[in-house]
């Protein structure tokens, strides 16, 4: 990012879209390095963009969309949220995955609770 930034009197704000958890790792680097960043939710970006008479979407358009946005508007800085947060969304995706796997044996023929209940 510095090669290209050449006024150093100037603040860098990073703005991008969230896309489920993979922005968080970004999102982290940069604010781990001191870096202004603001996550949008796409709708948001989407509708910003049709204000401006953008009717297609691709990478370039949703690039200068944003960065136009980051210009124009006041947009909150992201901030992580905290461990005990994400710890708990851990846990609850786990949790979630083996309510999964245990539907699946459920659901198998002659699956584990199916013997039990003819026991």
């Amino acid at each position: 990012m510095s090669k290209h930034y050449k006024q150093t009197d100037l603040p860098i704000r990073c703005v991008m879209e969230s896309t489920g958890v993979y922005h968080e790792q970004l999102a982290w680097y940069l604010f781990n390095a001191d870096g202004a960043i603001s996550v949008i939710l796409p709708n948001k970006a989407k509708h910003y963009l049709k204000s401006l008479g953008h009717k297609s979407k691709n990478d370039k358009i949703d690039a200068q969309g944003l960065a136009r946005m980051g210009l124009e508007q006041q947009l909150p800085l992201w901030q992580p949220l905290s461990k005990n947060i994400y710890s708990l969304r851990l846990l609850t995706r786990q949790h979630q995955r083996l309510q999964e796997l245990k539907n699946q044996s459920d659901n198998r023929p002659g699956g584990p609770t199916k013997a039990l209940r003819h026991a």
